[in-house]
């Protein structure tokens, strides 16, 4: 059985019964006065991934709609809406096929963030969310909004709910100063053992205009028909949530462990003995995406769908179980706030004083959120309690607007330092010396304690030159002076006379956020089990530290001269790194981008896994490109090497380079001894690179050598044409 685009648009014309708005009463969902049990599907088209608004596009949703409805649901979670582009045709056809939205208002770069959650906390943040709420809010067919999605994923990502909290608080204000209907709000939290009930008490304490209307949370407890209601814990569960006194749902579930998967938990979510306690729930996922959760496949033109087994098992699931007669046990009255949890050091340390809403986000009360500015629309996620100065415009009713500190364009390794090395290569062709000097800075180097590479701490340098003497020189480390000339050689740049998100000035946020920024990347690299899981994981870590220390990296032209461009390779070294762990595992493409325009050469189309890294070519002269670096073999074709992740063990079998770079992961992250000592000494020996650039092009084998010490027989040792080695002291004092 297929479903087409076409047959969908044609089989929800039919209906034209309008859904009753979903209310709530004491702890379960109404429709009018009957009882209602979310029995959904988590709908993300393309995966976590490929971000993109699938009620924003007919194409999709009008493909869909109809298997959503033959499988016996009533209601989808969408993750991502494009709030600036119109939903009335999509949200026409769930209406018709009686399926309501439960629908997420935060995104990817409009979201509260768990290292700097204060910092991301902010107007704009609240201008996307309230605008989301604007365009949303008519649809009658509209079960509830969520605030935010484990946002806390760990005991040290506690305090980032004290934020969403406020901003649950901020969109309550909203509906009721706008006049928007009271569509339930509520957050999506992780199973995490050591948090999960203390999660739940603090989002359901306090007075009610700062409480959430529901709570849910994703569970993958239950592994297939050897398990049971005892031993997946649902019924420790259920006891849990005895007396919660608002509805409570599993926003996803659905394990994956033993596929196919026949859902045999779903007999016991719609049984009695829980639905006193439990709405329903939502099975993970819709589409087939890499982590091998989906119920249908989508074809590579993405007109047809095909159900999977997992399709077809979950709607005979659907169609044996029933719902309670009844309210199922509900209690209809309104119960009583939880008590705010106490602080725990490493376990909660939410605060039960929520921040003041940003006084520039309050005239949205009174005057509305202005024009929603959708997908494209600037980011929360900036550096300091401000935007950047001079990156900020004002107007009526509309939000300030900033440059995203979010660099990647893409998901893919060095495009970024491909792309602003092509742009110095050929700015600077035939004029710059032969020597480019590559640096990076290893975010959880231990012997640092956190702090930014000593080298931009100063601004002045003494350096050792090649013939032993001493000279000083400006670090450009510490800052970057433009010349007039080579402002002249930026078109198209809009750049002060000086680089001024200077590495110092974040030194001290950056050695607070080392403990939390040394657990993420841990987990990143120790728990990501899927390309897509780790893509998230290791851009959130990036952004974080963006957040926290800024940067030009939006604009390739600028990158190169500003003085934190080395993050990005250290992105690179971790990609390596996670790949050698999974060596099975390749990278898959994100959503193409539009092409970056390079002085006097345009790349048409879109930036994607095909596209030319200009100048770059393979020695037989093809360019090189995102397909090449699929996986750390195939960075090892480029003669990229690191010393956890070498190129003379390319003869390895996948388990022992498996072995080998979880047994590095572990060294370097596992057991760490703090240094509390750091050198004062400021002279700095430079080891350098020998490129060869042949005007606009770099073609053939050359070295990078990236270490902080003489290099030795590393070369050797390492069997690769270009060599890299992180040591967060590099350029550091001697």
């Amino acid at each position: 059985m297929r479903f087409s685009t076409l047959v969908g648009l044609a089989s929800v014309v039919a209906s034209t019964t309008a859904l009753t708005p979903i209310t709530i009463k004491g702890n379960a969902f109404f429709s009018g006065s009957d009882r209602f049990y979310i029995r959904g599907v988590d709908y993300q088209p393309g995966g976590a991934s490929n971000p993109k608004d699938p009620l924003a596009d007919t194409s999709i949703c009008g493909r869909d709609i109809p298997a959503l409805k033959e499988l016996g649901v009533n209601a989808v979670r969408v993750y991502i809406a494009d709030s600036a582009a119109n939903h009335d045709a999509c949200m026409k056809m769930l209406e018709d096929a009686g399926i309501y939205l439960i629908l997420d208002v935060t995104t990817p770069t409009h979201s509260i963030t768990r290292t700097n959650p204060g910092v991301s906390y902010n107007e704009v943040f609240l201008q996307h969310v309230f605008s989301t709420m604007d365009v949303f809010s008519k649809y009658s067919n509209v079960l509830a909004f969520f605030a935010g999605n484990e946002v806390v994923n760990r005991p040290n990502t506690t305090r980032a709910a004290t934020y969403v909290k406020a901003s649950i608080r901020d969109m309550k204000a909203y509906q009721k100063a706008r006049k928007l209907r009271a569509i339930p709000i509520g957050y999506s939290a992780t199973d995490v053992t050591e948090n999960r009930l203390l999660i739940a008490q603090y989002m359901n304490s306090g007075a009610k205009e700062e409480r959430v209307d529901f709570h849910a949370f994703n569970d993958y407890t239950w592994c297939g028909e050897a398990s049971s209601f005892e031993i997946s814990g649902y019924d420790q569960k259920v006891k849990d949530y005895i007396g919660y006194g608002i509805p409570v749902f599993l926003s996803e579930f659905g394990c994956n462990k033993n596929p196919p998967r026949t859902f045999p938990e779903i007999a016991a979510i719609y049984d009695e003995k829980m639905t006193g306690v439990f709405s329903g729930g939502l099975v993970y996922e819709w589409s087939q995406e890499p982590n091998n959760f989906g119920l249908v496949q989508v074809s590579g033109d993405l007109k047809n769908i095909k159900p999977l087994i997992d399709y077809e098992n979950l709607k005979d699931r659907y169609k044996k179980v029933p719902n309670p007669s009844g309210d199922g046990g509900a209690t209809t009255t309104d119960g009583n706030p939880t008590q705010c949890p106490s602080k725990q050091s490493g376990i909660w340390e939410a605060d039960c004083k929520l921040p003041a809403m940003p006084q520039k986000a309050e005239t949205y009360l009174t005057g509305g959120a202005g024009q929603a500015l959708g997908l494209k629309g600037p980011t929360n996620q900036w550096a300091g309690v401000d935007p950047p100065a001079g990156s900020v415009t004002e107007s009526n009713n509309s939000p300030a607007s900033s440059k995203s500190p979010n660099a990647a364009s893409m998901s893919i390794p060095s495009l970024n330092l491909m792309a602003a090395a092509s742009v110095v290569s050929m700015i600077f062709a035939g004029l710059a010396s032969g020597v480019t000097l590559f640096l990076y800075w290893d975010w959880v180097d231990e012997s640092s304690q956190g702090h930014m590479l000593p080298i931009t701490l100063q601004p002045n340098v003494q350096v050792t030159t090649p013939d032993g003497k001493t000279a000083p020189i400006v670090n450009r480390f510490y800052t970057y002076n433009f010349k007039n000339n080579e402002r002249s050689l930026l078109p198209g740049s809009r750049v002060g006379s000086e680089i001024v998100d200077r590495p110092v000035l974040a030194d001290a946020k950056v050695v607070k956020a080392l403990p939390n920024r040394t657990d993420d990347l841990y987990t990143a690299l120790g728990a990501s089990k899927t390309f897509a899981d780790f893509r998230r994981e290791i851009k959130n870590i990036h952004n974080d530290i963006h957040t926290l220390i800024a940067g030009f990296m939006t604009n390739p032209r600028v990158a190169a001269f500003d003085p934190i461009f080395w993050l990005h390779h250290n992105v690179d070294r971790m990609f390596a790194m996670w790949q050698a762990a999974n060596p099975t595992l390749e990278i898959q493409p994100s959503v193409d981008k539009p092409s970056i325009s390079y002085q006097g050469q345009v790349q048409g189309g879109t930036i994607g896994m095909q596209s030319r890294f200009l100048p770059f070519k393979h020695p037989d002269g093809s360019w090189w490109n995102s397909q090449d670096i699929t996986s750390v073999r195939s960075i090892w074709n480029y003669g990229y090497g690191y010393p956890e992740v070498p190129c003379g063990r390319r003869s390895d079998t996948n388990e022992q380079l498996d072995k080998l770079t979880t047994a590095k992961i572990n060294m370097l992250f596992k057991d760490r001894v703090a240094i509390t000592k750091r050198a004062e000494n400021q002279t700095v020996v430079q080891w350098k690179d020998n490129i060869v650039i042949d005007q606009a092009e770099i073609m053939g084998s050359f070295q990078i050598i990236v270490l902080g010490k003489d290099p030795g027989d590393y070369i050797s040792t390492w069997n690769c044409l270009r060599i890299s080695s992180v040591l967060s002291l590099y350029l550091g004092p001697r």
